[in-house]
């Protein structure tokens, strides 16, 4: 009984580590765009289109469960595996990253979409910051276009931008876990006057947010999609990585006594 982990975050990374130890084989999927693990089992990257698609690749491979270990913005793997687990009767475990929650000493403000939040700062006029820090992941020239008239857009990403800079664009190419004196340097260096990113979660990108929090800086946070809920037979959902592995380990260890 083959278990497919669909990673891409610390939390996968953790996740397939823990389960090595059930006695059951392993893969682990990962898009290959950034780095690739060092795990005990096999891992794979690409995705799945050139397998004829999930279900396809997870018949030929005998896959008996799915651990959907994306981030937490990655809402169409999600629901191509809630679909998936349903088509073909197995079990899907999906990690949900709890969001990050805003303190008495924040000062954010929530937007569903970059065109939604360009709009709001152009109503904004004189009060719109003109220094920003955009730290959402992939961009494409369309949605740089809807900033270009501030004074500078600072963009960060793990991998390089396909795509063409407006003139007011800097790129920086770093890849997580961020410190927060690093963070602070950073905003300092550009005078940065708010910051632009989505509500992933977790504690590998968390340190610009104490940083704002520090220099009293606006952040701007991108909500998160609001998955379907899967079939409740097939598809479980876990706030905590501990909790998902307890569960799967859970699962095979009975299959194991019935078998």
């Amino acid at each position: 009984m083959t278990i497919l982990i669909l990673g891409g975050t610390s939390e996968a990374k953790a996740i397939c580590q823990q389960l090595a130890n059930i006695g059951r084989p392993l893969i682990y999927s990962i898009a290959g765009m950034v780095r690739q693990p060092v795990l005990s089992c096999e891992v794979i990257s690409g995705g799945f289109s050139q397998y004829g698609g999930l279900a396809a690749w997870c018949r030929r491979r005998g896959v008996q469960g799915i651990v959907d270990a994306t981030h937490p913005f990655a809402s169409r793997i999600s629901a191509s595996v809630s679909a998936v687990s349903i088509e073909l009767g197995i079990p899907c475990w999906r990690f949900t990253r709890p969001l990050w929650q805003a303190g008495p000493n924040d000062n954010w403000h929530e937007f569903n979409h970059l065109a939604e939040l360009s709009s709001f700062f152009k109503a904004s006029a004189q009060a719109s910051p003109q220094r920003i820090f955009m730290s959402v992941g992939k961009l494409d020239s369309r949605e740089l276009a809807l900033f270009k008239d501030h004074q500078l857009l600072l963009v960060r990403s793990a991998i390089p931008l396909q795509c063409t800079l407006p003139s007011s664009g800097v790129w920086v190419q770093a890849v997580g876990p961020f410190a927060v004196a690093g963070e602070l340097e950073l905003l300092r260096n550009y005078a940065i006057d708010a910051i632009v990113c989505k509500n992933s979660g977790g504690e590998a990108v968390a340190a610009k947010l104490d940083a704002a929090r520090q220099l009293s800086l606006p952040v701007y946070m991108q909500r998160r999609h609001v998955l379907a809920q899967g079939d409740g037979r097939w598809c479980t959902e876990f706030s905590t990585a501990q909790a998902l592995v307890y569960a799967v380990t859970q699962k095979y260890l009975t299959s194991s006594l019935n078998e």
